[in-house]
Formats: C-alpha cells, structure tokens, sequence
C-alpha cells in the first residue's frame, strides 16, 4: 500500500515596517535568546547522537 501525504500550503502575508517591534538591550529577550541558543543546542546534541 504506498502512503500519499498531503503537501502542507504555504501562506505568506505581507506586513508593514511598522508592525515589526525591536528591542535592544532588553533584559527578556536576552533570556529567551539564551533558552532558544540552549534548546537549539540540545536538539543539535540528539540529532548527532548516532554519528561517528
């Protein structure tokens, strides 16, 4: 029995400049961009698990 698989859409919706917000310096983006540079790490450290 051969597996068909749907092909996901893709959407894309365009936006205005000013809806982007930034933040410099921000004591709470700096901890998420810690937690994401750890998790990112780890998936890295599974993915590599079963390579010589």
């Amino acid at each position: 029995m051969k597996k068909t698989y749907e092909k996901p859409e893709l959407r894309t919706e365009p936006f205005d400049a000013e809806d982007v917000i930034t933040a410099s310096g921000n004591p709470l983006q700096n901890m998420l961009n810690t937690v994401g540079d750890f998790m990112e790490n780890m998936i890295d450290m599974f993915n590599n698990m079963g390579q010589p």
